[in-house]
Formats: structure tokens, sequence, C-alpha cells
């Protein structure tokens, strides 16, 4: 009898440990305005919901338990389950992200404010890439900028795309340095370290701005300016070393590059490689004694005209 007793006094003590109970309550900001769409999960599980359009969410939970919230542009929060069945959560404004300033038409904003596409580049993120202009830099640093180099000669100007296909007759983003339009060809132009800050506008909200011009989106470039202070001179450089692989033997000797050049035409149908017996003496004296025997003569069969026997590996 007393085995059968303790037996199911710790059964109700195991099973009530991991007992579940409906938990509920709002989220909210600072502000105490509802959140929506906020989730909330069981740490660890995939047990979860989401908050209603009030705020408001509901979830079957076991004390002891901890719940995760999390939501776009706030500091995600977790709190242990304890004896309420009532939790209400306000959740703070994540305000390192929120609060990051980038340039919109003709002045700047903080992301918070944004309701456009728009992806900003510092200065920073260039400095890291051993580049030869700014278009280079710009490759894979910005989501939906696409930018495409069909000729890598010197000064050849890249394409610049936003998010792919633009119309069937094509179409370039607008650049803006310093509010001035310009094009691909003067960005190149200016040195990385000249350059505050970079900021992408993506979407049709960029034509509200700027007009039709902007329809394919914006490229907009901030250079730096002067400030109060001490004097600052920053220096940077980049060093190659170019080695080739494999280096042709040349001939320098005259009379065996006559012979080589002879044989070579004699063994193909177009043969026209001629040389009279008197140039190959000449060549063979030249050969023999370089500097004893002239390498600049008046032609025999051409007065008038002059003869050089070179055998120098220019």
């Amino acid at each position: 009898m007393k085995n059968t007793l303790l037996f199911v006094f710790l059964l109700t003590v195991f099973t009530s440990g991991f007992a579940q109970k409906e938990v509920s309550g709002t989220v909210g900001d600072a502000s105490g305005v509802p959140l929506p769409g906020v989730t909330v999960m069981v740490q660890g599980t995939a047990n979860g919901t989401t908050t209603d359009f009030d705020g408001n969410y509901s979830i079957r939970v076991a004390e002891g338990q901890v719940l995760v919230f999390s939501y776009i542009g706030f500091t995600k929060k977790e709190l242990t389950v304890g004896t309420s069945n009532i939790m209400d959560v306000t959740l703070e404004e994540d305000v390192q992200s929120l609060n990051e300033v980038v340039v919109v038409g003709f002045g700047t904003q903080k992301k918070v404010n944004l309701s456009g596409a728009v992806n900003n580049v510092s200065v920073a993120q260039l400095s890291t890439r051993p580049i030869n202009n700014v278009t280079q830099g710009l490759q894979g640093i910005s989501p939906g900028l696409n930018i495409d180099f069909s000729s890598g000669a010197p000064g050849a100007n890249p394409k610049i795309n936003i998010r792919g296909f633009t119309s069937i007759n094509g179409g370039d983003p607008l650049v803006l340095i310093d509010n001035i339009p310009s094009d691909v060809s003067y960005l190149n132009q200016l040195a990385p370290e000249d350059i505050e800050s970079i900021s992408v506008l993506k979407d049709a909200s960029s034509a509200a701005i700027y007009g039709a011009r902007a329809a394919f989106g914006v490229v907009l470039v901030t250079t730096k300016s002067g400030s109060d202070g001490k004097m600052r001179i920053n220096y940077n450089t980049n060093v190659t070393v170019g080695t080739p692989t494999v280096l042709p033997e040349k001939i320098s000797d005259p009379y065996i590059y006559m012979r080589l050049q002879e044989t070579a035409s004699k063994n193909t149908p177009w043969h026209n490689q001629y040389f009279t017996t008197e140039q190959l003496q000449w060549a063979r004296e030249r050969s023999d004694d370089p500097f004893g025997t002239v390498g600049v003569r008046e032609s025999t069969t051409n007065p008038g005209l002059w003869e050089y026997m070179g055998n120098r590996d220019w």
C-alpha cells in the first residue's frame, strides 16, 4: 500500500512539471502602441504563434519554459514563464539600425523613416578592396546593383543596372554626384578616398523625386568636404608585380636568323624569303666578328639605300 501511494505521488510531481497552460497577453512598443505580427516562440521548440492586429497573442506553454518575442526593427526579448497566465510585453526599438542615416533625394533621412528601397554604402567598405575605380568596388556590395564590365580596356566604362530588366528599349540608372547629374565615366574619375557615402535608390519612388530620368533607379554619390580641427592626411597604395611564366629565346646571330628564315619559308607553298650570296657572306662575317664588321652600309644592289645587319637582342 505504501509503495502504491509513493508511486502515485512521484507520478503527480513528475507530470505537474510538464503540464502546459494557456498564456496570453499583449505586445506593444515603448509608447504603448500594439504591435501586430510579432513572432512568439517557445525557445528550443517549434511551438509558436504571432500577435493579431491588436497585438494580442495566446500560446500553450509549460512553467519554466522561455518565450522569445521578436519583431523587425525591435530588440529580441526573452521571458521565462511563471505562475501567471497573463504576460504583457514591451519591445524596445533597435536604435543601432534605425538611426542609420542614408542619403535620399536632396537631403538625408533616418532609415526608420524610409518607405522606399534604399541601400547605403560607406567609404569604409570601399577602402578594404584593391580597386582601380569606384565601380569595381561596388560590385557585389549592394543588393540589386548589377555592374558588368564588358571590356577590359583601360578607361572602359561598365554597364550599371538596378534590379535586372528595365524595359524593351533598355535603360540606365541616374547617377548623381553631389546632386549634379553625371554618368559612369565621371564616377570612375573619383578617388574612392574622396567619397563620403553612396546610396542606391532602387524602386519607383525615386521617380517622385527626380522625375522620369530616375525610372530605373538612382545612384547618389556624396563626396567628402572639409571639417574643423587638425589636418589629417591618409595615404593608401597598392603595388602589383607581374612576372611572365614563359619568355621566348630570341636569336641575335644574323647569319643563323637569315638561314632559319630562308628554311622556314622554303617549307611553305608561298616561299618569299630570298637572300643573295653577298648578303649571306656579310651576315657570316658579322656573326664571326661582330665588332670588326660594319653593321650599316650602302646597298650594293640599290645605290642610295642603306642596309642594316643587326645582331643585338633589343
